[in-house]
């Protein structure tokens, strides 16, 4: 018992450590790098933006994923273990669409908005705004590599765990400095992109050889939530400009007014067009449904 105990603890404790062991690469080379560049006097402030200030900012949408994930391994296993192959599939399905609804349009929205966000919760700093602005869409693979660690648990392959994240990790060793040289402080977050990547497609792949797992109708969710999420920029990008037309967002009150209309008007429209396709319905369940009928939606 102690031993099984053992097995299955050992790659959620890999799964809660993974960001910390991406910042930790980040900590023994980042300075090093920026400085060999020339780049001392900044290394300071970058370092602390990329690792501390914007990761708190970049964190939020996923940590609903990782609460997300975490529950669904019962459920899971639950159906492997009873050889329920096709409700496996549908957990997986749901899980992947509801993930990406969810992820998707806040990762993009923080990075619409990183100047008004990070004046308001720091200061008013270019240089933050653009790290937050290229950092904000890697949540999107730290969500999908929390869930797909979840997966991968959830049909009994722990090991494959282990493997995809050293895997990634090896990547972020091995790009971080020349991208740092090359791109400065978005080559560590490229690095960090990257390395998720490798490990999440290592997931996936195990994932789909264990349960023979395909499916047409989440690639076609996947493009629908691309759309509406393309569709919600375009409207927020208006708004924004718009306020700013009126007046720049000089003081912090100004910039969270600026944060909450747009963040409100993103929501509003990306909401409307999930509940009047029937998408949101459909993924979050009777009461959301139920909720949309009575205000005219079906």
């Amino acid at each position: 018992m102690y031993k099984e105990i053992i097995q299955y603890a050992i790659p959620i404790v890999f799964v809660g450590l993974a960001n910390s062991l991406f910042q930790f690469i980040d900590m023994l080379t980042f300075n090093r790098a920026m400085i060999s560049i020339g780049l001392a006097s900044v290394t300071d402030d970058y370092f602390t933006m990329i690792n501390f200030l914007t990761h708190k900012i970049v964190i939020i949408p996923v940590m609903l994923a990782t609460g997300f994930s975490m529950a669904i391994i019962p459920t899971i296993t639950k159906f492997y273990t009873q050889g329920n192959v096709e409700a496996v599939r549908s957990a997986m399905d749901k899980t992947y669409q509801v993930l990406l609804f969810i992820t998707v349009p806040a990762a993009v929205g923080i990075s619409l908005l990183a100047s008004e966000l990070y004046h308001v919760l720091y200061e008013q700093s270019e240089m933050g705004t653009s790290v937050l602005a290229h950092y904000a869409p890697v949540a999107i693979l730290f969500a999908l590599f929390s869930v797909t660690a979840a997966l991968l648990q959830g049909v009994d392959r722990q090991k494959w765990l282990i493997f995809s994240l050293l895997t990634g990790l090896l990547v972020k060793v091995l790009l971080n400095v020349p991208l740092i040289k090359g791109l400065e402080a978005d080559g560590a977050i490229l690095a960090t992109a990257l390395g998720y990547i490798v490990t999440i497609a290592i997931n996936i792949v195990v994932i789909t050889k264990t349960i023979q797992y395909k499916s047409q109708v989440v690639l076609r969710r996947i493009l629908l939530i691309i759309i509406m999420t393309a569709v919600m920029a375009a409207v927020v990008l208006l708004v924004r400009k718009g306020l700013y037309m009126i007046a720049p967002a000089d003081s912090k009150l100004l910039a969270l007014t600026y944060a909450l209309v747009c963040a409100g008007v993103g929501a509003g429209v990306y909401g409307f067009i999930s509940f009047k396709l029937g998408l949101a319905q459909k993924l979050l369940g009777e009461r959301i449904a139920r909720i949309a009928a009575k205000i005219g939606f079906k």
